[in-house]
């Protein structure tokens, strides 16, 4: 079969060095630091505090972080007025970056003006060693007034930045953070290099001042003119045996991308069944077929075997290999994890302050590993209680909140007073939300559970099992549940809106595999110009998708509140990038 396929490129690279905040000289040897030292022993204390100062700043400028802060500590801040106060704190406040201090430096911050060429710049680093790519990237723009010098900091903290927040931004802001915040969400949002192309053109014309349309950020332009190197597309997929449905859903997810997106016609496709042949056949096959990159395969165990391989060719596995495997050189790992959904959760709930968790799972073998990626990202206090069926989960959640406990001491004071004193059983206070980690069923066994055990005011996060193949009525129990979800399902995603009559997508078992050979495809043609960086790359069909270091691509999820029966998308909190 011929097929054409679309390039999508991503606008993100490694980061150029962060600018400093400096004072209006700097020496070019530290001979000249060694007489302005001399010259500040020797002046009163008011001119020696001013040369102290500006000979800490002028360390730091150097790197010299041990000497700069010796010198600083030589000053007496009683001597200084006016600008000087305001570098002497800004001096401290860097210093407290540097040790990763960032509450301190925060603190530091909240009392000095605005400056157009110091603070925000400085602030700008605060939130980025704190992980929130959002403020660091608008404090930034601030800090910038205009300067294109800028642009590519800029670039890579808008990279950085959760990629489901971006519309967000783009909507709320104005002036340049608008332009800025607008110009990353149609780069995001292009499914191949020709689209982003015009995306990027049309964005020009619409802000003709603006710093990036002036001065196109490096890596932008390096996305935008970079070729894409697959000529001949091979997918592995069961296309017979049991695991066919799977197979077909991913394949007609690729053809269906390809069809949206009238790509390239020169590209050929190829499609290898892997229950006809083993797996090294069909690989030598695809090598003698002239294939030059692959997608595939989707079964875990089969992953493992082609890693073992060795492959030359470029691959993008449709699962994941364990933790402890080592990964081939050439093999990337794309896959609907629910370790995903688990990272999604508890960014979420940091985000919101919350600190103190109780979960539910049962035993299926992704409720185990969504707790175990839970309880291994989470730092705040957790309680865990599993349970066996729907029979047990009223117990399970009375041990949890330790209503029985609270009957049992009521029990143990009636003997000892010898009489009956009027009493309501109490929950524990402790807990701020839930975490459900089970299907549709169990929650609607839960929520009776969690009113007759005095839980029922505690907000609820829940994987998006709760959802599967629920009907209307049932989801009408989970009314105020917090869902993470594929953006397949929520954001309007054209591809779906186009599939879901022709293959029946709601109710289908198979649906979250459409979406994945739709990524699968948009991803392959990119692959050759991204990074391991954890910069997102795309607005995907199974979440924004980023590319890491052990060559897997991470799924930031979308979230969902189910109101009324229905499930509605809700606006994602502010969570940090990078982990």
């Amino acid at each position: 079969m011929l097929l054409a396929i679309v390039a999508v490129v991503a606008g993100c690279a490694s980061a150029p060095s962060q600018p400093q905040s400096t004072p209006d000289t700097v020496p070019e040897t530290t001979s000249d630091l060694s007489a302005l030292l001399a010259q500040a022993g020797a002046a009163t204390p008011a001119r020696g505090s001013q040369l102290y100062l500006d000979a800490a700043w002028q360390y730091f400028e150097l790197g010299d972080l041990e000497a700069a802060q010796s010198t600083a500590a030589l000053v007496d801040n009683s001597f200084l007025s006016g600008a000087d106060i305001t570098r002497r704190q800004l001096l401290a406040a860097e210093f407290a970056i540097a040790r990763g201090d960032s509450a301190e430096a925060d603190r530091l911050l909240a009392d000095l003006v605005l400056t157009a060429d110091t603070q925000p710049s400085t602030a700008a680093r605060v939130c980025a060693i704190a992980g929130d790519f959002i403020c660091a990237a608008n404090r930034l723009i601030d800090s910038a007034a205009g300067d294109p010098a800028k642009n590519n900091l800029i670039w890579r903290y808008l990279g950085l930045a959760p990629g489901l927040s971006v519309a967000s931004q783009s909507e709320q802001l104005a002036g340049d953070k608008r332009g800025w915040w607008q110009l990353k969400l149609a780069v995001l949002q292009s499914r191949s290099i020709a689209e982003r192309q015009q995306a990027v053109a049309f964005w020009r014309r619409s802000w003709p001042e603006h710093p990036a349309a002036r001065l196109v950020p490096d890596d932008l332009q390096a996305a935008l003119s970079a070729p894409s190197s697959v000529r001949h597309l091979g997918l592995l997929l069961p296309l017979s045996g049991p695991l066919a449905g799977a197979g077909e859903a991913v394949r007609d997810g690729v053809v269906a991308g390809y069809l949206r997106e009238q790509t390239d016609s020169q590209v050929r496709v190829s499609f290898y069944d892997t229950q006809s042949a083993p797996l090294p056949i069909l690989y030598e096959q695809a090598l003698s077929d002239g294939v030059d990159f692959l997608i595939g395969p989707l079964r875990k165990e089969l992953v493992a075997q082609f890693s073992e391989l060795n492959p030359q060719l470029p691959v993008l596995a449709l699962n994941y290999l364990d933790q402890s495997a080592p990964a081939a050189q050439t093999l990337t790992q794309l896959g609907l994890a629910i370790e995903d959904e688990a990272t999604s959760i508890t960014r979420t709930l940091e985000a919101t302050g919350i600190n103190s968790l109780l979960v539910f799972h049962n035993y299926e073998d992704w409720s185990l590993r969504a707790r175990r990626q839970l309880s291994e990202n989470w730092s705040g206090r957790l309680t865990v209680q599993p349970f066996t069926d729907i029979r047990t989960i009223t117990e399970a959640v009375g041990n949890a909140m330790d209503v029985e406990a609270s009957q049992n001491r009521h029990d143990e004071l009636n003997k000892i007073l010898r009489e009956e004193l009027e009493f309501l059983p109490r929950a524990r206070q402790d807990i701020q939300a839930i975490v459900a980690l089970v299907d549709n069923v169990e929650a609607n066994a839960l929520v009776p559970a969690l009113q007759f055990h005095f839980a029922d005011q505690l907000p609820v996060y829940a994987s998006s099992q709760v959802v599967r193949g629920a009907r209307r009525t049932q989801l009408t129990e989970l009314s105020g549940f917090k869902v993470s979800e594929l953006p397949w399902y929520l954001n309007n995603d054209r591809l779906f809106l186009e599939m879901q009559q022709p293959f029946a997508l709601t109710g289908n078992r198979f649906s979250a595999l459409y979406a994945l050979g739709a990524d699968a495809l948009r991803i392959a043609m990119l692959l050759n110009t991204l990074q391991r960086d954890n910069t997102t790359v795309m607005l995907g069909s199974t979440g924004a998708l980023a590319l890491h270091s052990d060559g897997r691509f991470h799924r930031e999820l979308s979230w969902a509140v189910i109101r009324n029966g229905q499930i509605t998308p809700a606006e994602p909190a502010r969570v940090q990038a990078g982990d």
